[in-house]
Order: C-alpha cells, then sequence, then structure tokens
C-alpha cells in the first residue's frame, strides 16, 4: 500500500474577508494573522490554503511575507460571456502570484469546478502550461459532495481534492470512497474540519441556527470532557 503523507495546512479564509460561523464571523487584522502564521510555524507547519476571492487576503500575506510557505490558491468562478478562459486563468494566478509576492505556488485549484462543464478545455491547457512552466506544483479542485467528485473525476485526474470533512460530516468516508480516491494517487485535503469553529464553541456561544441540535451539543460537551 502507498505511504500517506499526513499534514496540517492552515485555512486563511477570515484573513481577508469576514468568515467563520464558531468566530462571530470576523475578519483578523494584520497583528493577529502575524500571531497565527509564527504560531503556525513553530508547530511544523508550512502550508496555507487561501483563495482569490477572499476579499485583500492574498496581499496581506504577501505584505508579511510568505515566501517560506508553501501556497495553496483557488480560482475564482469564471465571469459569464468571457472570451478567453485561458488568458483568464493565467491572468489570475500570475496575479496571486505578485500579491503574495512569491515565485510560485504549490497548487491552484479550481473552486467552482462546475466551471469545467463549460471551459473544461481552456481551464485544464491553462493550468497544465502554468505547471510545465514551474510557476505552479499541483492542479487540483475544491469540492463539497460526492456528486461533484464524480463528475471531476469523469472529465480528469486533479493531483489534490479538497473536500470537507468532520467528526458531524462524514458522509466521504462510507464505503472508503475517499480511501479508494487516495488509492489513485491522487492527495486529500480536508477542510472544515472544525466546522466555521462551531465545534470549537461551547453551547452557549453557538449560532442561534444550530441550537435545534441542542441534544447532539450536548452530547458533543460531554464527550470531549470525558
Amino acid at each position: 500500500m502507498r505511504k500517506k503523507n499526513k499534514q496540517l495546512i492552515l485555512g486563511t479564509a477570515n484573513f481577508g474577508q469576514n468568515y467563520g460561523q464558531g468566530n462571530l464571523n470576523t475578519q483578523l487584522d494584520s497583528e493577529e494573522i502575524t500571531k497565527i502564521l509564527d504560531f503556525a510555524k513553530n508547530k511544523k507547519v508550512n502550508i496555507l490554503d487561501t483563495a482569490i476571492n477572499y476579499g485583500d487576503c492574498s496581499k496581506k500575506l504577501g505584505e508579511l511575507g510568505v515566501k517560506k510557505w508553501k501556497i495553496i490558491t483557488k480560482l475564482p468562478k469564471i465571469p459569464r460571456g468571457i472570451e478567453n478562459a485561458y488568458d483568464w486563468c493565467h491572468y489570475q494566478v500570475l496575479k496571486s502570484i505578485k500579491e503574495l509576492k512569491v515565485n510560485k505556488l504549490e497548487a491552484v485549484l479550481l473552486h467552482y469546478p462546475e466551471d469545467l462543464k463549460s471551459y473544461e478545455t481552456e481551464i485544464i491547457e491553462s493550468l497544465l502550461s502554468l505547471k510545465k512552466s514551474g510557476i505552479i506544483s499541483k492542479i487540483g479542485v475544491s469540492t463539497y459532495n460526492k456528486k461533484e467528485i464524480d463528475e471531476i473525476l469523469e472529465i480528469f485526474r486533479p493531483e489534490i481534492i479538497q473536500c470537507p470533512l468532520n467528526i458531524i460530516d462524514t458522509r466521504l468516508l462510507e464505503n472508503n470512497y475517499l480511501e479508494n480516491i487516495s488509492n489513485l494517487g491522487i492527495e486529500i485535503h480536508v477542510r472544515s474540519i472544525f466546522l466555521q469553529g462551531i465545534l470549537l464553541n461551547s453551547l452557549e456561544n453557538l449560532p442561534l441556527q444550530f441550537l435545534k441540535f441542542k441534544s447532539f451539543w450536548l452530547y458533543w460537551e460531554k464527550w470531549l470532557i470525558s
């Protein structure tokens, strides 16, 4: 069996925009971001996951200095009526590299893989061209469910599949689904492991829409203490 490499990746969604259910939907300032980056580095975390549509996150990271990090970013949704998706993808990636002030990216993921239905050839060829030139190392997709992953695998085999997974949402573990994909040589990057911070919250701090699941949260708190 192929040895699987397990690493932590630091997400940056609330570095450049209001984000999260469990942290009052806040955006972090540069001082707080610096503390987080330093703490992560001290814990041997060296990969950042960001996205072009995370507000001004890329610019903030570039100003703080992230050349020693491996950076994964995600393409925004392709605008309707775009005439040249190949050039558009190139432009977005090169602009992101410039804002981040790095020489290359560890990976570029499709944030909206449904764009493949309209621009399959242009997107894939553009990213393969960037990879060939050494600007990016890997190509992947950010997904939400099994159906979406299956559709993507019918089009092409990405090097990375990012998907949601946590102690509540374990759908992709059924029937060894993710294990089988991993055995194809595809990296699995799981996100939302703390459900946007909700799983780190106490019951009294839960967002109102989650209180209808009060019985679960009581069980969860009891399990954490035990």
